[in-house]
């Protein structure tokens, strides 16, 4: 069962409070919003206060690492989380042509903003466009990608970027990076875990087995065929924890065997799940009204 740490997650340093004030100041000034979540969970990993800041504004939803999320589920999201004032992409962040696909839906969202500056007469402006997430969604690394240089910090780990900046990619486009903003708390316990399973906050805010559980019930459930296909046949038609964790500690020579010493065995199936080694994975669904 899981741990009742997952319900009623705090997870809210400092720096993120200031920078929840700095963010809905900046909506104010910029005309689109280039918001970025993971394609594995598009539910969870947004932040309900970024919607109510970015009220009225043109909005760009980029499902990042799509390259590790079941593509049928993407789809689905796709079509789900498209709206007449939201665009919603995937993408990986991988390649060129990613990168085209951002830069013109970025134009098309902006095309209001020039038509209004033509028929003022005034000189267009760079689009500004403010780009926000949760720690680790890959706000820094779309940066860098656009400007086509090194601009901000990136690391793979949650709260590298601390304070707003400001980054010209060209003439056309000026970007705002901001710090990953997570709510103060998380009162539903599935979303902690899939903040914690995919490293968007720190995994010691909750125990390894409570992560390993949950990433063997989705495996179990929904791509069976990962575990067999990465530890062997023995694997097959297992779904308890304890007889998983058996299974992979005893093909893998970790001793002494029992629950008491699975520890190697929870950590290997985390990372190797986290990292998309088993396969790619979703662990959301739009059919679950989120």
């Amino acid at each position: 069962m899981v741990n009742n740490r997952a319900k009623n997650l705090h997870w809210f340093p400092g720096h993120m409070a200031k920078a929840l004030r700095e963010v809905e100041a900046k909506c104010q000034s910029v005309d689109i919003i280039v918001e970025i979540c993971d394609a594995r969970i598009p539910y969870s990993s947004r932040n309900p206060f970024l919607s109510q800041v970015a009220q009225n504004k043109k909005r760009l939803l980029i499902l990042n690492k799509a390259d590790m999320a079941d593509a049928s589920v993407t789809k689905a999201w796709l079509k789900y989380l498209n709206t007449s004032e939201q665009m919603a992409i995937a993408t990986s962040l991988s390649s060129a042509r990613d990168l085209k696909v951002i830069r013109h839906s970025i134009d098309l969202l902006s095309l209001d903003k020039r038509e209004r500056d033509q028929k003022r007469g005034m000189k267009n402006r760079p689009v500004r466009a403010l780009v926000i997430g949760i720690p680790n969604s890959g706000k820094s690394t779309l940066i860098n990608r656009l400007a086509g240089r090194k601009k901000v910090l990136v690391a793979n780990r949650p709260g590298a970027t601390r304070s707003q900046q400001y980054i010209k990619v060209d003439q056309y486009i000026e970007l705002i990076d901001t710090p990953g903003i997570l709510p103060p708390n998380y009162d539903d316990s599935q979303v902690a875990l899939n903040l914690a399973l995919l490293k968007a906050i720190p995994m010691d805010i909750l125990p390894l087995n409570d992560l390993c559980e949950y990433a063997i019930k989705i495996l179990v459930t929904q791509y069976p065929d990962y575990l067999t296909s990465r530890y062997g046949e023995t694997l097959n038609g297992l779904t308890s924890y304890n007889d998983v964790l058996l299974a992979i500690s005893k093909i893998r020579g970790y001793l002494p065997l029992g629950a008491d010493n699975f520890e190697r065995a929870e950590k290997l199936l985390v990372v190797e799940f986290q990292n998309g080694i088993l396969g790619t994975v979703s662990l959301e669904r739009p059919s679950n009204d989120k």
